[in-house]
């Protein structure tokens, strides 16, 4: 189906917002620079549709991430410093019991007296 032309705008003006060049194949750069999650950057990479679609599908940008000062920095990598270490540490509160512990316990104690007897046969009964 056709893409009607307020559908081609509206994606036209969401490109813009990301920072996409939009107008005729002549006024699209052929080979850009994308920028990953993290903010390192690939050179010389497509931006026709298909490549454009899959990249934003991974999440990659043509603007790249905003710089972030030292204290900022600092600030983020103590959060998740702390957070790393909350993760590490033992939870407190009572042990969840697993149902095969006491079968495993069972297992492993000693039979009751009466299964370790071994009856002898009656008369005129073999085994």
């Amino acid at each position: 189906m056709a893409k009607t032309g307020t559908v081609i705008q509206e994606e036209n003006k969401q490109l813009k917002a990301r920072g996409f060049a939009v107008g005729t194949l002549d006024d699209v750069a052929a080979r850009v620079t994308w920028y990953l999650l993290d903010g390192m950057s690939i050179h010389n990479l497509p931006c026709d549709q298909y490549h454009r679609d899959k990249y934003i599908a991974k999440g990659w940008s043509l603007n790249p991430p905003p710089q972030i000062d030292e204290d900022t920095s600092k600030e983020l990598q103590d959060e998740a410093d702390d957070a790393e270490s909350e993760e590490r540490k033992p939870r407190r509160g009572r042990r969840v019991p697993n149902p095969s512990d006491e079968l495993i316990d069972a297992a492993l104690a000693e039979p009751p007296e009466s299964e370790t007897e071994v009856q002898a046969p009656e008369d005129g009964e073999s085994e």
